[in-house]
């Protein structure tokens, strides 16, 4: 069933440059955090705290406690020749986990449950750890999830980011990114000044990676529809080109009939004015002036939605089950599962 979140998977099968980013290497690190059973030093811990975890989940549980504890842990030589910057490594560690969440299509019950062992759990996991893990909803895991998207392949920090937001025009999943950007710009707005873990989360790590001017004016090619003309617009210009050019007349003939000058005069401005809205049409439909105002109309819609956001904040709490429904007539991206 297709959904709306894209797996990290998906996506680089979709664009295989994204193999080419650190996310990759350390994605495959985590994954295989408890495969090298030969290699002392994988990070993975095998004692007693998965007892009562079930036999479904526990690869998943060791996993997860094994990176979260080796991420933490600068003597490690797991990730040797990888960067040592632990804001990144956390960052990537939490793109991992919900992703993986999704992958696996955990529903609300074993999300919660994993965070009610997590609670019991971490401080013997990692007491002191920098990074943190905190409990959040499955929904939120899902809106975390694609902000991690657009800050990961198209951060603020990147000094390509103009040339990949060029080529991203023309992706696939082109919208997804656009759409995920929109739900950080709604987020945050409603997370200042909140401390919640979801909130604390988009606050310390979204935030300041975000690059809402080159977003903003994202324009995907697969939303440039096929120019039509409606009905209205073509009687309007068939109006236009019926109107005949007015001839120039003798000096005899305009001082004979001032009647009929100023009857042609008024046609003359009547046709004047159809001309100049027929040329601003044809600059709109069929060329860049149309893609060039676009993104300003944008902005002051975006000022707009930004006083009215309140009014429309009830429509933002509706089940996530019903968002994911009206994805699915939106997007034709499948849902991999690894």
């Amino acid at each position: 069933m297709a959904q709306s979140i894209i797996t990290y998977k998906t996506l680089y099968e979709l664009d295989p440059s994204l193999k080419s980013e650190e996310l990759f290497r350390f994605y495959n690190k985590f994954n295989n955090i408890c495969n090298n059973e030969g290699d002392t030093d994988n990070g993975c811990i095998k004692d007693g705290i998965y007892d009562n975890v079930d036999a479904t989940v526990k690869d998943f549980y060791k996993n997860t406690a094994s990176n979260f504890k080796i991420i933490n842990d600068s003597s490690s030589q797991y990730f040797h020749g990888m960067t040592s910057d632990s804001n990144k490594r956390c960052i990537y560690f939490k793109y991992w986990f919900y992703d993986e969440v999704i992958t696996k299509k955990y529903n609300t019950t074993k999300v919660n449950n994993f965070f009610d062992w997590w609670t019991q759990t971490n401080q013997n996991v990692c007491a002191n750890c920098e990074c943190k893990l905190s409990k959040i909803r499955w929904d939120e895991i899902h809106n975390l999830k694609k902000m991690y998207d657009v800050i990961l392949f198209y951060g603020k920090s990147d000094v390509m980011l103009s040339e990949k937001l060029e080529k991203l025009r023309d992706h696939k999943y082109c919208k997804y990114i656009k759409d995920s950007y929109i739900t950080y710009n709604i987020f945050q707005s409603r997370c200042s000044g909140e401390t919640n873990a979801y909130c604390k989360e988009i606050n310390d790590y979204i935030k300041n990676n975000i690059d809402d001017v080159k977003l903003t004016d994202l324009q995907c090619n697969s939303e440039i529809k096929p120019i039509e003309i409606n009905q209205e617009e073509q009687e309007l210009i068939n109006g236009v080109l019926s109107i005949n050019p007015l001839k120039q007349t003798g000096q005899d003939e305009a001082s004979s009939d001032k009647q009929g000058t100023l009857s042609h005069t008024v046609i003359g401005i009547f046709g004047t004015a159809f001309g100049l809205f027929l040329l601003l049409l044809i600059l709109y439909k069929f060329t860049p002036f149309g893609l060039w105002i676009s993104p300003r109309i944008r902005n002051y819609k975006r000022m707009w939605n930004k006083i009215t956001r309140k009014d429309c904040e009830s429509l933002l709490d509706k089940s996530v089950s019903q968002q994911i429904q009206s994805d699915n007539r939106r997007y034709n991206i499948s849902y991999n599962v690894e």
